[in-house]
């Protein structure tokens, strides 16, 4: 059995939480110095799409966080209190956070039902780790200039093309696009 096929096996959220961690220490002592450029490049790359990707593992998991209440078992009275200062994120990552995880992630109704995300095209993007967080809160900044009495379609049109152009585009260049 390959490492793939071993954590492909590994079901509980918080073992694979454990085997990244325990991966980015691995990786954070790494020497590079015997890498050719190709692949100090090619490095880069995975990372970076390992990042985008773990935008969305992280919204998902505030999501719940947010969903349950979580947060006051440790003590907080909101999400954004538990970001900014449990998690010592300060308030601007904390918002940065939570306008991602309101776009991308499956929140729950008011009957406990997990919805889509708001923006659908925006959150399949992140889990191809094509595009980061930064981008889906310019997505999100563009999409709230789109005024209030636009039908449903037009709106999932435009964030449809938004998370389109915003795989070939950096973060303000989406806000420049939109």
């Amino acid at each position: 059995m390959d490492l793939t096929q071993a954590i492909a096996e590994l079901a509980d959220p918080a073992e694979l939480a454990v085997v990244i961690d325990a991966a980015m220490t691995q990786l954070a002592g790494a020497v590079f110095t015997a890498s050719t450029e190709g692949q100090l490049l090619e490095t880069a790359e995975v990372l970076e799409r390992a990042n985008r990707r773990f935008d969305g593992a992280n919204s998902a998991l505030l999501a719940e966080i947010s969903d349950r209440g979580a947060y006051r078992k440790a003590g907080f009275l909101s999400l954004h209190a538990f970001l900014a200062g449990g998690l010592r994120l300060g308030d601007g990552e904390a918002k940065r956070r939570r306008i991602t995880g309101a776009g991308i992630a499956r929140l729950a109704n008011l009957q406990g039902e997990a919805l889509p995300p708001v923006f659908p095209a925006t959150a399949q993007a992140v889990a191809d780790g094509a595009i980061s967080a930064d981008h889906v809160v310019e997505i999100d900044a563009v999409m709230r200039k789109i005024p209030a009495a636009a039908d449903r379609a037009t709106r999932a049109g435009a964030e449809a093309q938004l998370a389109e152009v915003a795989r070939d585009l950096t973060p303000s260049g989406v806000r420049t696009a939109g």
